[in-house]
């Protein structure tokens, strides 16, 4: 048999293993590759074979790889031009060269009149063949693409996100140019994720060539800067400032001289309160020199003082004094940019603060907040002692000051086992060692409770201490340590000199 189909011409042998379907089409593959003869005529079966059999693999596989010979003939023999690849994520073959950069074949499929969609979304978000390489960052194709008549260069993609929000976001600045050149292109177009447009990203990026393209490339009135504001509220302006973008933050107002300066995010932020937020000196004495409100109050109440103090940031802090910012200024708390500043350990800015005459009057180094917190309190919580020794050390603040619960700083002192700070407050001649909050427990009945050995012994030591004092359950501090197991410590509170405790 072998030797009778090794006689017959090679038309008819192939046609014989095409009527009763022998040949696979890696059979028809291995015989284009063998027989030159038998696989040039072959070659037409296997593309129709796999156009038919195959989803046209051959076309994607040729578009993904760059092979413009293969994909012709692909296409000759009845591929599908908007295949989409079971491989490849659903890209179309013009989706795969696009992403590739292969240009040649880029440019060869759009002279596919009547059969190419050259707006097809390609893959599994939708992207498009324009979007996917202006993601890349190939600028060559890009441009072919948009030379085409039929393309629509502004389609997004399912987060939101078109061909120009993918150049500004990659930082292309070349490709941007190109799409802002066209007028068919909504620069204020908004990602749905975060309402976010192309020149926020950039801005936020901190890409100035492509902030300064699309400023450059288009006329001001097609921008809303003013308008435009991500779902939380953010201007181009407060990302650039709260990013620390400076060269950005500058470009921004040169090409919008009426830009709104006060404009507020949903947390009532300024683009000011962001800058301070930040630390960036330079753009916010840029804000202040044009006479933004440097008392302004978010929606908490917060000023950029209180930020400002509460980061430790000096010399944003003395920027803002000398400009009229109002240190007594208080939040929706109470508290003031000394409560933020003595809580967060920031003794510069808490001298700083003491030594200011702000407008509203000489800072109040005792102030209650509205549960009765003082900056004495706030620096107690966690023992900011460089804090603690400058507020003692001032007649307007009573060492002693009762929170709304009837917590003194020497009962956080305790509570928290800082014994540097029980220490320095044990030393002042005014220290009221027994005084009780309003369950009536005393900072002793603290430590003992918590089991902080070397406080309790530090509070044993103070002439003053009453080991008796009972709390509104009848409880003492030996009571206190018993019940939770610390005996020594229990031991030392029975005794008269409590000096063997273990810490």
């Amino acid at each position: 048999m072998s030797l009778l189909l090794s006689t017959l011409p090679p038309e008819i042998l192939l046609q014989i293993l095409k009527q009763h379907n022998i040949l696979s089409e890696s059979d028809l593959y291995s015989l284009v590759q063998v027989d030159h003869k038998l696989g040039s005529l072959a070659k037409e079966h296997l593309y129709k074979f796999n156009a038919r059999q195959s989803h046209s693999s051959a076309l994607s596989w040729a578009a993904e790889t760059g092979a413009l010979g293969t994909a012709q003939l692909a296409l000759r023999y009845g591929a599908d031009i908007n295949v989409r690849s079971h491989l490849h994520g659903g890209g179309t073959p013009l989706f795969l060269a696009a992403r590739n950069n292969h240009a040649g074949i880029v440019r060869w499929l759009l002279t596919k009149e009547g059969k190419l969609d050259v707006n097809s979304r390609g893959n599994m978000y939708h992207e498009t063949a324009l979007s996917i390489a202006s993601q890349m960052g190939h600028v060559g194709v890009v441009k072919i693409l948009l030379g085409h008549e039929s393309i629509l260069p502004d389609l997004a993609d399912t987060a939101g996100q078109t061909p120009l929000f993918w150049a500004c976001c990659n930082n292309h600045p070349a490709i941007v140019k190109a799409l802002i050149g066209r007028g068919d292109v909504n620069v204020n177009h908004q990602r749905r994720e975060d309402g976010a447009t192309a020149l926020m990203a950039a801005a936020a990026s901190g890409y100035v060539d492509v902030v300064g393209v699309l400023l450059s490339s288009s006329k001001p009135e097609r921008f809303n800067p003013n308008v435009c504001k991500s779902n939380d509220g953010m201007t181009a302006l407060m990302l650039a400032a709260v990013k620390r973008h400076a060269g950005i933050f500058d470009l921004l107002l040169d090409k919008f001289p009426t830009i709104d300066l006060a404009a507020q995010d949903n947390q009532g932020m300024t683009t000011l309160l962001h800058a301070v937020s930040a630390g960036e000196e330079s753009i916010v004495h840029n804000l202040i020199e044009r006479g933004v409100n440097v008392n302004h109050q978010n929606a908490d109440g917060v000023t950029p003082l209180a930020l400002a103090s509460s980061h430790g940031f000096e010399r944003i802090v003395r920027l803002l004094l000398s400009h009229k910012a109002d240190a007594m200024l208080l939040d929706k708390r109470g508290w003031s940019p000394l409560h933020w500043a003595a809580q967060s350990g920031h003794s510069g800015v808490v001298k700083l603060l003491l030594n200011n005459n702000s407008p509203g009057g000489t800072v109040d180094a005792g102030l209650r907040s509205f549960i009765g917190t003082t900056p004495l309190h706030c620096a107690s919580w966690d023992g900011h002692y460089d804090i603690i020794y400058l507020l003692v050390s001032r007649k307007d603040v009573d060492i002693n000051c009762e929170d709304n619960a009837g917590w003194t700083p020497l009962m956080w002192a305790a509570s928290n086992n800082k014994t540097e700070i029980l220490l320095l407050l044990l030393a002042h001649p005014h220290i009221q060692v027994n005084t009780r909050n309003h369950a009536g427990m005393t900072a002793l009945c603290f430590a003992a409770k918590k089991g902080h050995g070397m406080a309790v012994e530090m509070l044993v030591s103070h002439p003053g201490v009453d080991l008796a004092v009972k709390d509104e359950n009848g409880k003492t501090a030996r009571m206190y340590a018993l019940e939770n197991g610390y005996g020594d410590i229990a031991d030392v509170l029975s005794s008269e000199t409590g000096r063997n405790v273990k810490a």
